[in-house]
């Protein structure tokens, strides 16, 4: 399973970055950026999904 966690901070990085290895079977990837940003990111990867 794909997760995606958009930081609305730049301090809550290392905080994910320490948690992703507590998960092995997801795929984590994360980036910083608002709710609008997110939202943008999931219809793009979304729409990648659909083409492979």
């Amino acid at each position: 399973m794909k997760v995606h966690i958009i930081a609305p901070y730049e301090s809550m990085i290392p905080i994910i970055k320490a948690c992703v290895p507590l998960y092995p079977d997801l795929e984590i990837g994360y980036s910083k950026g608002d709710l609008e940003k997110g939202v943008e990111l999931a219809k793009l990867d979304r729409k990648t999904e659909r083409m492979l």
